[in-house]
């Protein structure tokens, strides 16, 4: 009987140690391998697992308080002062929870400075809507424009005359006042000040050539566990199967009046695909955007982005977001503050909807609009040219 409670707690000692290795190699590399993006998007219950093993391992340990777990876990002729190992494991539970606490309470922001907003800015709303018509259109568009009224919206939604209506008549400071409209497909784009140009492009990141790398094929079991997982949490079900490309709406806003320069934007919308591995698919997208950046003998060149916003399905921290906008900050630790998660809306567990804004512009403001339907969070922010 000893034996057997010896070696289960062994066991299960041993698990929770290989889930704490996991989790810190999710923290080193977050989504530049398709392992990490697993273990990174995870962090948080991989992290309460592989200590709930640790402490059940230790409490079924035989003669822990005899300081023999430490003998054994030494080896005979190697003993070391009583209770070692578990305050070694003590620091490393430590360790896991304060990286959640600081990664999910978003910390980093508490040490942000706080910048003082000019009277000259830019108040912009992104809203990835996620549904067709909705009952209430006038009401859900002042959700967005309750903490102000909005200077540029962005938003993917369906083409209903009556949600475009109610969006343009929050914006209008006064009545009649003409608000600019842009879109395509699904991406729609609002502002005050007159768009310039937009031009969509679709980055195709699933090619035949190297589909498989971006995005492995699962077994029909994992495919129909993961369908049920987000059927549990009331989310649509996302297909490993669906092969969508990136899009990017580059979006010239006339600001020169207002701000003394042309805003640009990008407006970004990743491939919502569960298993695509999201470092790959930001190399292809910034491969991509580079080309557009230089020009070509039949398209003039892309500018560089003031603004780079939209759904990224990329939790906040990932280094893949560093790879496709280098230098470029998240407004969510720069001008955020407190606990901020975009997705699903009713339950607010990853922060996927993001604004990376460009070293040569600040922000301030930054926070979260709850539009009331969808499975999105809005975002809002304030931004202007840094002097």
């Amino acid at each position: 009987m000893r034996a057997a409670r010896s070696g289960l707690a062994r066991l299960l000692w041993a698990l929770g140690l290989v889930l704490a290795v996991g989790w810190v190699y999710g923290w080193m590399v977050t989504d530049l391998t398709l392992l990490g993006q697993v273990l990174w998007w995870a962090s948080l219950p991989v992290a309460a697992l592989s200590i709930v093993l640790i402490a059940l391992g230790w409490a079924a340990w035989p003669g822990l308080r005899a300081g023999r777990a430490s003998r054994q876990v030494l080896g005979r002729g190697r003993d070391r002062p009583r209770g070692w190992s578990r305050w070694g494991c003590l620091v490393l539970g430590l360790v896991m929870v304060g990286g959640e606490c600081w990664h999910g309470l978003n910390m980093a922001s508490l040490v942000a400075p706080v910048r003082r907003v000019p009277p000259a800015s830019l108040l912009v709303v992104h809203w990835n809507s996620s549904v067709g018509e909705v009952p209430d259109a006038a009401g859900i568009a002042a959700r967005l424009g309750r903490t102000g009224r909005p200077d540029v919206v962005l938003t993917s939604m369906q083409n209903y005359h009556e949600q475009w209506d109610a969006i343009k008549a929050v914006m209008r400071s006064v009545e009649g006042e003409e608000i600019y409209f842009e879109f395509s497909g699904m991406q729609k784009v609002f502002s005050r000040y007159p768009i310039m140009s937009q031009r969509m492009f679709l980055i195709p990141v699933f090619a035949e050539s190297d589909g498989s790398r971006v995005a492995p094929t699962i077994p029909a079991g994992l495919e129909r566990a993961l369908r049920r997982v987000f059927s549990g949490v009331g989310v649509y079900p996302r297909d490993s199967n669906r092969l969508d490309p990136a899009s990017v709406m580059v979006i010239e806003l006339d600001t020169t009046a207002h701000l003394g320069c042309v805003t640009t934007m990008y407006f970004v919308d990743y491939p919502s695909n569960p298993v695509a591995h999201r470092a790959k698919v930001a190399r292809i997208v910034r491969a991509h955007l580079d080309k557009l950046r230089a020009g070509g003998p039949d398209s003039p060149p892309i500018p560089e982005a003031s603004l780079i916003v939209g759904d990224f399905n990329t939790p906040r921290g990932s280094a893949s977001l560093d790879l496709l906008a280098p230098g470029y900050q998240p407004a969510s630790v720069t001008a955020g503050l407190g606990v901020l998660a975009t997705w699903p809306r009713r339950w607010s567990l990853l922060h996927i909807d993001h604004a990376l804004v460009s070293p040569r512009w600040a922000c301030e403001g930054y926070e979260l609009l709850d539009p009331g339907i969808s499975e999105h969070d809005a975002q809002r922010l304030r931004i202007w040219p840094a002097r």
